[in-house]
């Protein structure tokens, strides 16, 4: 069964389609990767999934269709492009919080297990990690009731070289050990190095879909011209 299903989905901001004619399969246990420009649409379009934006056509989770569930009950672990921390609290006191107010019954020492670079930084303040272990701790607050699916919007942001592979690493090893389907929108071009299938958005529209077999065999200049435009 597919974890995230779009069929002829047109999605509107103050009635203008900002999608359209979006038809695109998210299997079960796949990483797949969005990518495109700023302003393309690639936001809007995990909003979506999230019952955020009213659209046309039909767009399906785990079968069932997302107008026919209350926000609440849409079962997606999202993780904004803004991080959702409290830079002045410790590690461990983020966590905490986070567990109170989703009255989640995790323990904190899954999470640890789940996150080591934190267990390990629990006593320092937020704002003190680094960017790549700031982007671990949004991700464990989005994770605090852990869903099947998750959508990560530009998670490689502000990132240096070694903490984007660090950070790319540990998500396909998260996706192994917790059999997850993931989204990730991007247009940090690194990002299909861990994705089963690639997603180029333009104006509006997915433009191109590939495996990630398939995406390895462009050239360099031929991705960039596909998904930014003009000379490579």
């Amino acid at each position: 069964m597919n974890a995230i299903e779009f069929n002829n989905a047109t999605v509107f901001l103050d009635k203008i389609p900002i999608l359209r004619d979006i038809n695109l399969c998210i299997e079960d246990g796949k990483i797949y990767s969005l990518i495109g420009p700023n302003g393309t649409g690639k936001s809007t379009l995990m909003e979506t999934c999230l019952g955020f934006h009213p659209y046309e056509g039909d767009i399906k989770l785990f079968g069932k269709s997302i107008k026919k569930l209350p926000t609440h009950k849409i079962n997606i672990s999202y993780v904004p492009q803004e991080e959702n921390i409290y830079r002045r609290l410790t590690v461990h006191d983020n966590i905490r919080l986070a567990l109170a107010v989703k009255k989640s019954t995790v323990d904190m020492q899954k999470i640890f297990d789940v996150f080591p670079i934190l267990k390990e930084r629990q006593t320092q303040v937020a704002e003190t990690l680094s960017g790549g272990e700031a982007r671990q701790l949004a991700i464990a607050l989005a994770l605090v009731n852990l869903q099947k699916v998750i959508l990560l919007d530009e998670p490689l942001t502000g990132l240096s070289p070694k903490m984007t592979k660090d950070f790319l690493n540990f998500i396909k090893e998260f996706r192994e050990k917790n059999n997850l389907s993931i989204l990730i929108s991007e247009q940090n071009l690194e990002v299909a190095d861990i994705s089963d299938y690639i997603c180029v958005l333009r104006g509006g529209q997915i433009i191109n879909q590939f495996s990630g077999k398939e995406w390895s065999k462009l050239r360099k200049d031929e991705i960039t011209r596909m998904v930014f435009g003009g000379a490579a």
